[in-house]
């Protein structure tokens, strides 16, 4: 073997009867260890409690460019002398050794010893990356193939294949270190993978560790996407350093995130399993936690909607878009990050939020979009539900308010979270528009005779419940001591919250890519025009065959079992009218993540 991997031999003994071994155990630095197979390698010592001082900011980036520059060389190896221009190569910049505050390349690379080590003497010096390091390095490529492999299992002779399908590079085991593959699966972290025989063969079966989630967990995990969303929204650029993620996620919720009350063992076993709402990227050897690019593209959304209300004439130069938004939000937005490459591109994207315009100077403004005839359909589709009781009507007493003949077997009815929305108006105007926000679970129970559960609704607490019908109620002060207020004409709030959807308008190729990353089953759609419109924000048209119409029970009735009790409801959760898109076969519905009162959540 050539690196950090030396088998080393029993016989002969070298001058002087001293065997090879004992002269090995004298170099400091290195350490001599015995393999599943007997055979003796030598190996880098990891001495912990010599860490020294902790690196400073700079000094931990250029770390992680180091190890990302090395681990791409061939055989993870660099001469020290091509540092320099290999370093240039691979990140388009010079690596001045003075901004590190040092005077040599070598005492620089020096001061990383658990990233890399600096071997021999003379033009042959090589940089290494240290056992610690090639370690994660192994653990982290082996895990992204055993999750690409059917059933999250292979043999430890298909790892070549998979190497190459996946890394594109032939699968040597000495580019990590090491001389035998079960030397490494031996320093692999515990619980981490999975390794036993096959019978009959001497290969060896890898695997992840599976767990299954229990149904408690599964709904916290569904929260945790929630509340990850809401987390990265704040952040600039909609995305945080993984290394930094624990933290924040402490400082903006005030309560620590532990992965186990999720069922897992790891973070980022935990921000896979939310994947259809955030994604991994890896920049200069930095991993950062961003949101999907619909999610992306629904807060930019949200952000322009609100640009715009605050602009005279609800317009803006297309020349000021950039610099304006820079002012409102205090981040820059950066047009890459969202699959654009120009503001009308951006535009394009929403169409249901902004328009492009021209005026007769040839001035190009971004106004907002023209959603008058939505709006008023909205408001007036909202008006005929409302007054209904149990909130749904045939799809032809519906139309024919709008002198529209179709002959089918079509219940329309309003979304469970705008039903809730009527009920608390309906609350709100008996307790003469304002409610103690401690004592509105009671007085709901009291009024409703059903105890009042924001998880029915699909969220976590009541104060993200309150915070989802914005358009019919507002909080004043704070925690318990804060009031719920009625708010003015909610019907026309929801209407216009309705016209204005922050859903965004995906290329073909970004929607192979939603499709590509998880495993996706496309949602029944039909000819209903009026319900595609609105049933995204407030509306679900329901298709009932064979059966005469039936009207449902008020949802507050339904408290105890709110999936249950008449045919329209089994329909009403798996067969949404709504525009073309996808959701995943295993996700459960989710009233702000896809738009379950308002595109903007």
């Amino acid at each position: 073997a050539e690196f950090g991997g030396l088998a080393l031999a029993r016989e002969p003994p070298l001058g002087g009867g001293v065997y090879l071994e004992h002269l090995l155990s004298a170099v400091p630095g290195v350490r001599v260890c015995v393999s599943a197979a007997g055979v003796k390698n030598l190996c880098w010592e990891e001495r912990s409690g010599q860490s020294g001082p902790p690196l400073s900011d700079q000094m931990a980036q250029f770390s992680r460019e180091v190890v990302d520059l090395v681990r791409v060389q061939p055989g993870c190896r660099l001469l020290l002398s091509k540092f320099i221009p290999a370093y240039h190569h691979h990140f388009g910049r010079q690596c001045r050794v003075a901004d590190y505050g040092f005077t040599k390349l070598a005492d620089l690379l020096e001061a990383l010893p658990h990233s890399v080590h600096v071997v021999g003497s003379g033009p042959a010096r090589m940089i290494f990356l240290t056992h610690r390091v090639q370690v994660r390095r192994f653990s982290s490529d082996l895990s992204k193939i055993l999750k690409l492999a059917p059933a999250k299992q292979c043999l430890a002779s298909e790892l070549p294949y998979y190497m190459n399908r996946l890394f594109g590079r032939q699968f040597n085991i000495a580019d990590y270190g090491v001389c035998f593959l079960e030397d490494m699966l031996e320093e692999l972290p515990e619980n981490s993978i999975d390794v036993s025989c096959t019978e009959g063969s001497p290969d060896l079966q890898l695997g992840l560790p599976t767990r299954v989630q229990t149904l408690a967990e599964r709904a916290k995990t569904a929260h945790f996407a929630l509340e990850v969303v809401d987390l990265l929204r704040q952040a600039p650029r909609c995305r945080v350093p993984f290394s930094k993620f624990i933290p924040s996620y402490h400082h903006y919720f005030a309560r620590q995130c532990r992965v186990s009350e999720f069922g897992f063992v790891k973070l980022i076993d935990l921000l896979e399993a939310v994947s259809h709402v955030i994604e991994m990227r890896d920049e200069l050897g930095e991993k950062f936690i961003c949101l999907t690019l619909r999610e992306h593209l629904r807060v930019c959304a949200s952000h322009v909607l609100a640009m715009l209300e605050a602009c005279p004439d609800r317009r803006l130069r297309v020349a000021d878009f950039l610099s304006v938004y820079v002012r409102q939000y205090g981040s820059a937005l950066n047009l890459a990050d969202l699959g654009v490459e120009s503001v009308p591109q951006l535009v394009a994207k929403m169409p249901t939020v902004a328009e492009l315009w021209r005026d007769d100077a040839g001035e190009s403004w971004v106004r907002l979009a023209d959603r008058t005839d939505v709006k008023n359909c909205a408001y007036k589709c909202l008006l005929l539900l409302r007054d209904c009781s149990t909130g749904s009507m045939p799809l032809e007493d519906f139309l024919r308010a709008y002198r529209t003949p179709l002959n089918l077997d079509w219940c329309v009815t309003l979304r469970p979270l705008v039903l809730f929305a009527r009920d608390l108006s309906s609350l709100l105007q008996a307790n003469q528009g304002r409610i103690s926000f401690s004592q509105l679970e009671p007085d709901y129970q009291r009024y409703f005779g059903v105890p009042l559960r924001p998880s029915n609704y699909g969220y976590p607490s009541l104060a993200s419940l309150i915070s989802a019908v914005s358009f019919v109620c507002q909080t004043r002060g704070r925690n318990q001591r804060a009031t719920v207020l009625l708010c003015s004409d909610f019907v026309a709030r929801l209407a216009y919250q309705t016209a204005y959807s922050t859903e965004p308008l995906l290329s073909h190729e970004e929607l192979l890519q939603e499709l590509s990353r998880d495993q996706l089953r496309p949602v029944p759609s039909a000819s209903c025009d009026l319900a595609n419109e609105l049933s995204p924000t407030s509306l679900s048209a329901v298709y009932q065959p064979q059966q005469p119409f039936q009207q449902p029970q008020p949802l507050h009735q339904q408290a105890q079992n709110p999936h249950a009790g008449h045919p329209s409801a089994a329909a009403l959760l798996g067969s949404f009218i709504s525009p073309p898109q996808t959701m995943r076969a295993t996700e459960l519905p989710d009233p702000r993540l896809s738009g379950g009162v308002c595109g903007s959540g």
